[in-house]
């Protein structure tokens, strides 16, 4: 790695346009060679296509394949996909419309300083995309920001530890939750207002980061403290029935 990127100047709140490029530019070759397809349809094919629609939407394979390049790009929970798959396309077709049409608004909302309003349909945009089986916050985000890369950050792993953890939470898991998107999602503004880059560019700093030897995880936001509020789910959970008498449990199967 270049000297330029070494030490306290890859914090997310000292990073330095010039650093930042760099660490972008690193970006095609950190990704592995094997989700190639994907990507391009992750990036480029599925933005593509749903910016083409009147009114814009996402299909039942374009939700499908999004997960399959998010558990191939991050964590792998095979699970999910068998519970996307489950959807049906109208209701994905309808719920993702209505999600990006409720985006539209707190965009509008948020470039007229209207904050707080924004914020709470930006909620209810994420809840829409939240109906669907297999997807939670993290998910949702990830659908949301096919419909716009420049503004909305993908909820990956990477970027939120960039983003918001400090030297006190390092060690904590992360929430999968909505406010802890939507805290996700103001830090990720500010970058782009300081830095004049897109919230796509942010999310694949943040990966080159976090795959070169753990610098995420030292690199931190900033000096300030941080504390993740108690109180809120690390994981949102499917319940499902007892297979046994003898354990008298339900298996929850994850979902972000």
């Amino acid at each position: 790695m270049s000297p330029a990127t070494t030490g306290t100047d890859r914090r997310f709140d000292a990073i330095t346009a010039d650093t930042f490029a760099i660490l972008l530019a690193q970006y095609p070759a950190t990704v592995p060679s094997k989700i190639a397809g994907l990507e391009q349809h992750r990036l480029h094919r599925i933005p593509a296509s749903v910016q083409a629609r009147k009114p814009a939407h996402l299909t039942k394979d374009e939700l499908v394949t999004l997960m399959e390049w998010k558990l191939a790009h991050g964590k792998f929970r095979p699970s999910l996909r068998k519970l996307v798959s489950e959807n049906q396309p109208e209701h994905v077709m309808q719920k993702s419309e209505d999600g990006f049409r409720m985006y539209d608004s707190a965009k509008s909302l948020l470039q007229s300083s209207d904050a707080a309003e924004a914020k709470s349909v930006l909620k209810n945009a994420m809840d829409s995309l939240t109906s669907f089986r297999g997807v939670g916050p993290a998910t949702a985000s990830l659908l949301l920001s096919t419909y716009d890369q420049e503004n909305v950050p993908f909820f990956s792993d990477e970027l939120y530890r960039w983003a918001v953890f400090d030297d006190a939470s390092c060690g904590q898991s992360i929430k999968y939750t909505l406010k802890a998107y939507l805290e996700l999602y103001d830090r990720a503004r500010q970058l782009r207002k300081r830095l004049g880059i897109s919230a796509l560019e942010a999310e694949k700093v943040a990966y080159v980061l976090g795959k070169s030897g753990g610098e995420v995880e030292v690199m931190l936001a900033s000096t300030r403290k941080r504390k993740i509020e108690d109180g809120d789910e690390s994981v949102e959970t499917v319940e499902k029935p007892a297979v046994s008498r003898k354990t008298r449990k339900t298996r929850k199967k994850e979902v972000d």
